[in-house]
């Protein structure tokens, strides 16, 4: 059935090179699913994780992606989307860090 999201939802993925850490989040109320599923070639099976939403016109669906070895160097993370512009704030590393994107505009 899935988890209805509240925040940023964080999902870590570990191999032996590294770990994968997803943080996410949305402007609305999500479900979020994780699932196994067929892979390419399929006969090969993998994880899934899915947010979807129902019954809204517009989605801002928000990801940071970190690959780490150890630790997280993320911390303080909050991700807002207001006036078509998804502003990402953090501490990386202990350093403060902001990138602001505009929906619709071509980099």
């Amino acid at each position: 059935k899935g988890a209805k999201r509240e925040g940023i939802i964080c999902t870590k993925w570990t191999s032996p090179i590294c770990t994968l850490t997803l943080y996410s989040t949305a402007n609305v109320d999500t479900q979020v699913i994780y699932a196994m599923g067929p892979d390419n070639p399929t006969d090969n099976m993998l994880q899934y994780i899915v947010q979807r939403s129902a019954g809204k016109d517009e989605v801002v669906f928000m990801n940071v992606f970190e690959t780490q070895n150890g630790d997280s160097k993320i911390t303080d993370l909050e991700m807002k989307y207001a006036d078509n512009q998804v502003t990402v704030t953090m501490k990386y590393d202990g350093q403060p860090r902001c990138h602001v994107f505009e929906i619709g505009k071509g980099l």
